[in-house]
């Protein structure tokens, strides 16, 4: 049976038809009927198995979602929730109906109408726009026009345009310029609590991921229009368009996962890219470059990774793995790759599910998850490298023994709950551990980008009062930075690199891969090169 355990990936969601049944009574004589009886669970609930030994659920399993709300919800009021305007924006469609009034009442407001003045995105306008088609031709046309419009968005993102050069995307951001004046609105309030709702952290992502995604759209907009604006001379409304984006972005981070860490990230490094035309076309002022980078200075900090770590994304795995020992495989986990077991295999694999021993896979997980948040929390960028590089190695060891058919088979005849156990949590740690070593590099990225786009601006005020770039960093300080930031991928205490370039400068840091490109970024890779480098270029041709 050694190949059984070469399936990979799907090992620990299978049906579980062996377990399907109900826990059986207790004895008779330890029945006490004045005391509703005590739910029996298939996994131990404790500190080191289950993490959380409350709230409970009726049948006595944690209730991850409910502990994860109820901490994201405390001290929220819906008059300084941001998350209230973003839905009076975007409308309701991104929660199912079954889930609104639950949804809504957390937030303590009515459900949005159905139909109302809200955001549209640029593949649903240009669907409007063109109207339904029965034939296949056109509808294959129409998504390589809408393409074409794509790429015009991320073109127009990145530099002044006008409504000549690009009339759809003018029309586009004049037919939502409600709903982004509701958006502006709401990026100025204090606090963000989206609503978990659901019985399992998987359901989650039906209150968080769509409002991120459509929250990035309405982003993308914003520094679209900025764009536009800065082109028209309204360089203050481009301004207030694109911190607007960042104050966003900020809101988003501060949602409690690795996702919502991600969609704030993207968010607000487009808003710093579109900070970059302002400084190149924007002809800002000291004072005006001054207050931008002040301004910029002032946002909320984002929750940190390990926070994210030791709490959201470790309910996430623990009550996949309840949730797993109490219902077998779960058609939602499709999503991660995982595939059906079909035929005889259905029978194989539910009883080498069976064998599994559920408290020892959680008490693992956890002892991973909590080595990760300790890599995570070393206080320069190269321990944390180097400690998340043993753990790859950790991991990369175990999942080589997990492929020695020889061990596999030994294991299968003298311990078979053993080598069930060792294999579920090879293929967890596989599926849903090793992402979560790889959050540290994007929050560094996030951090260097920042610090170049605010040290960027200080260039900006030190040419409009001595009109050109200083020849080096050190010319900023003390009138115009009280330091330079360094390097945080150089290593050490390495510098940040800058060149003055005729009428412009190459700022840039050396990026994760700790190597000198010459400020080539990943954009201007090829596949076979690593480059990575974090750059601002002004002007922005190369």
């Amino acid at each position: 049976m050694a190949w059984l355990f070469g399936q990979a990936n799907w090992t620990w969601l299978v049906v579980l038809s062996a377990m399907s049944l109900g826990p059986s009574d207790p004895p008779a004589a330890d029945r006490r009927p004045a005391q509703p009886a005590k739910p029996t669970t298939l996994v131990t609930i404790s500190k080191r198995t289950t993490y959380l030994t409350e709230p409970l659920r009726s049948d006595g399993y944690p209730d991850y979602a409910a502990a994860l709300d109820q901490r994201l919800r405390r001290g929220v009021t819906p008059d300084h929730n941001a998350v209230v305007l973003f839905w009076q924006a975007i409308g309701p469609g991104g929660i199912k109906r079954e889930n609104r009034e639950k949804y809504f009442g957390k937030l303590g407001i009515a459900t949005p109408p159905e139909k109302g003045d809200y955001f549209v995105d640029l593949f649903e306008f240009d669907q409007k726009r063109g109207g339904k088609s029965a034939s296949q031709s056109d509808r294959f046309k129409q998504l390589e026009e809408f393409e074409q419009l794509q790429d015009e968005l991320g073109n127009v993102m990145k530099r002044p345009w006008s409504k000549a050069e690009h009339p759809q995307i003018a029309e586009w951001l004049a037919a939502n310029e409600k709903p982004l004046a509701l958006l502006i609105e709401a990026s100025k309030r204090t606090q963000y609590y989206a609503p978990v709702v659901g019985e399992t952290m998987m359901e989650m992502l039906e209150g968080g991921t769509p409002i991120a995604q459509q929250l990035r759209a309405a982003a993308r907009a914003l520094t679209a229009r900025a764009m536009l604006r800065i082109n028209d001379r309204q360089k203050q409304a481009g301004q207030e368009d694109l911190l607007a984006c960042h104050r966003l972005g900020r809101l988003v981070s501060r949602g409690p996962t690795l996702i919502d860490l991600l969609y704030g990230v993207a968010i607000d490094t487009a808003a710093g890219a579109g900070d970059c035309c302002l400084i190149e076309w924007g002809d800002l002022s000291a004072k005006q470059a001054m207050d931008l980078r002040d301004q910029l200075a002032r946002l909320p900090a984002a929750p940190s990774l390990p926070d994210r770590l030791a709490e959201a994304e470790r309910y996430f795995v623990l009550d996949g793995i309840v949730t797993t020992a109490r219902h077998g495989y779960d058609p939602v986990m499709t999503g991660f790759g995982m595939r059906k077991p079909v035929g005889m295999l259905r029978y194989l694999d539910a009883a080498y599910v069976a064998m599994v021993n559920w408290d020892d896979v959680l008490v693992q997980m956890n002892e991973w998850i909590d080595r990760i948040v300790d890599a995570m929390r070393q206080p320069t960028r190269s321990e944390r490298t180097e400690a998340v590089k043993r753990l790859r190695h950790e991991m990369n060891q175990l999942a080589k023994k997990s492929r020695d058919s020889m061990r596999v088979s030994s294991l299968l005849w003298t311990g078979p709950r053993k080598a069930a156990t060792e294999q579920c949590v090879k293929d967890l740690l596989g599926l849903a551990v090793s992402g979560m070593l790889s959050g540290g590099d994007a929050e560094d990225r996030w951090a260097m980008q920042r610090d170049l786009t605010k040290l960027s601006l200080s260039l900006a005020a030190y040419r409009a009062d001595h009109g050109s770039y200083p020849q080096k960093l050190a010319e900023l300080m003390p009138n115009y930075a009280s330091a330079v930031p360094r390097d945080l991928f150089g290593g050490g205490d390495a510098p940040l690199h800058y060149q003055r370039r005729d009428h412009g400068f190459l700022l840039y840091s050396v990026g994760p891969n700790g190597k000198d490109d010459g400020g080539k970024t990943m954009v201007e890779a090829n596949e076979d090169q690593g480059y990575d480098d974090l750059t601002v270029r002004i002007p922005a041709a190369p």
